[in-house]
């Protein structure tokens, strides 16, 4: 996370779940790189092999460890594709406006499909890969892809409804197709985040006593105190919980453990909302930016890699930082 507050908090130590899934999503998007007759199944592993990403791990046989069954994840996932689907984008940008925000993002994957009956429909793909078992309302309540659907169909101008989840280590996917109605109770929703944040901004720029930044910044703690970068400086937080730490578990078959951590949902979507006084401006190299505790609540299976962007925008990623991403700014008044 990166924050308003200064001085900043020290950076911590990279998470092994972030590198795990980091190396999963790029071999992926690799694969359907290369040339249609070069994936193969034993490609996708060596594009695992060749780019692993071994921080965070507690040594360097956990590491290979890890590498050994997410290769086989990978695999096992590719062997079930069509090399010949070719994508209409991986790793695609994607962006839209409403008459309040601005949406930006990266789709790990968008597929053009054609129905039995000829028509032809656009798909979201989010590649999951962590241990917490996913189900159909996952996709449904999750805003980010509502918002990517959003964004990709005024884009392509065609309709895009439907997102799915693949979640690599069950081998199943999590599909659901939206109506106008849900899209839009997404809209609304994303508007009153980046609302709230822009008047948390404002208030920060302001300037606010020391004895008030409590009363209008309230801590909120909870178990997700034990991953803030603050938690030291925090007597909440610290009472809260104490400082986390995964042990990451690779399964490379569908008996997954029954219970995992929310925390432990690797390659999580980060939400990122902005202010920008013209949504059509390139965005500034240097930024400032705010934890607002809120967005977590709104969002608790994208918790893991949430930076909330209060001015300017384009947050400096960890190595291992997720390969989805959406951005929300409050539009300029016209």
């Amino acid at each position: 996370m990166t924050y308003l507050d200064r001085p900043p908090a020290p950076k911590g130590l990279p998470w092994a779940h972030n590198s795990l899934g980091a190396s999963v999503h790029n071999a992926l998007a690799g694969w359907w790189r290369l040339q249609r007759a070069r994936r193969t199944v034993a490609a996708a592993g060596d594009l695992l092999e060749s780019g692993w990403i071994d921080q965070g791990y507690a040594s360097d046989v956990q590491s290979a460890r890890q590498r050994e069954g997410a290769r086989h994840m990978v695999e096992r996932y590719v062997a079930g594709l069509d090399p010949a689907d070719e994508p209409l984008g991986v790793e695609r940008t994607v962006g839209t406006r409403t008459g309040q925000i601005v949406v930006t993002g990266r789709i790990d994957r968008l597929d053009e499909r054609r129905l039995p009956h000829g028509n032809r429909v656009l798909v979201v793909v989010d590649y999951k890969t962590g241990r917490r078992l996913l189900t159909t309302d996952d996709a449904r309540t999750s805003m980010p892809l509502a918002l990517y659907a959003l964004a990709a169909g005024r884009m392509f101008h065609h309709a895009c409804r439907q997102v799915e989840l693949h979640h690599l280590p069950t081998a199943t996917v999590h599909s659901w197709e939206h109506s106008a109605e849900s899209m839009d109770r997404h809209v609304r929703r994303a508007e009153s985040i980046a609302a709230e944040c822009a008047d948390a901004d404002e208030r920060f720029r302001a300037g606010l006593p020391a004895d008030q930044v409590d009363r209008v910044f309230a801590p909120r703690p909870g178990p997700a105190c034990g991953w803030c970068d603050y938690r030291a400086l925090c007597p909440e937080g610290t009472a809260a919980a104490a400082a986390r730490q995964i042990s990451v578990q690779c399964f490379a078959s569908s008996a997954l453990a029954p219970t995992a951590s929310a925390r432990c949902a690797a390659v999580a979507t980060s939400l990122t909302i902005s202010a920008a006084e013209k949504p059509e401006a390139k965005v500034p190299e240097s930024m400032n930016c705010l934890t607002f505790t809120s967005v977590v609540l709104f969002l608790p299976l994208e918790a893991l890699r949430m930076s909330v962007i209060t001015s300017g925008s384009r947050p400096k990623r960890a190595p291992a930082a997720s390969a989805s991403e959406v951005a929300i700014m409050p539009a300029a008044e016209t």
